[in-house]
């Protein structure tokens, strides 16, 4: 049952923790790049597909890691259990850097219209890519301590 566990919590944040990594190394140097209305009319496309996407990596991950960490501790499973809650930590700071940072800057950006960007919509920007880049790391921390979880575990049985 721990190794399911820890095979699933890993792959759920590993595949988060990528599709994080693209944004950052890719994506948003390249959104950097666009003149004001067309970030906003790219950003605001991205907005209204990521959330279906990230969604159910995010709070399933945080449910496996979490479920993970409660079976390690149960089952007195160290040090696959202090990974594992490492790995719930960082879940958690991922997903308070979304709900502090990431959603509410991208909801005032859902309300802009290209013909009248705020003056200070480039440092809004840079708001936004600092959540998502503390977003991101807190993915890689989330999946790294997973995957020490995982090899923990398999090391045990």
């Amino acid at each position: 049952m721990l190794v399911v566990l820890a095979v699933v919590a890993a792959a759920l944040q590993t595949m988060s923790a990528g599709i994080h990594v693209l944004g950052v190394a890719a994506l948003n140097p390249a959104w950097r790049e666009l003149d004001g209305p067309t970030y906003l009319a790219v950003k605001q496309a991205a907005d209204r597909r990521f959330p279906a996407l990230m969604r159910p990596f995010t709070l399933l991950g945080l449910a496996a890691v979490v479920a993970l960490t409660v079976a390690c501790a149960v089952t007195g499973s160290q040090p696959s259990g202090a990974l594992a809650a490492a790995g719930a930590v960082a879940a958690v700071v991922g997903l308070l850097a979304v709900v502090r940072g990431d959603l509410p800057i991208n909801q005032r950006m859902a309300n802009w219209s290209a013909d009248a960007l705020p003056v200070d919509w480039q440092e809004e920007r840079r708001r936004w890519e600092r959540w998502f880049a503390l977003r991101t790391g807190a993915a890689l921390v989330a999946a790294g301590a997973c995957l020490a979880a995982l090899v923990a575990v398999g090391g045990q049985g």
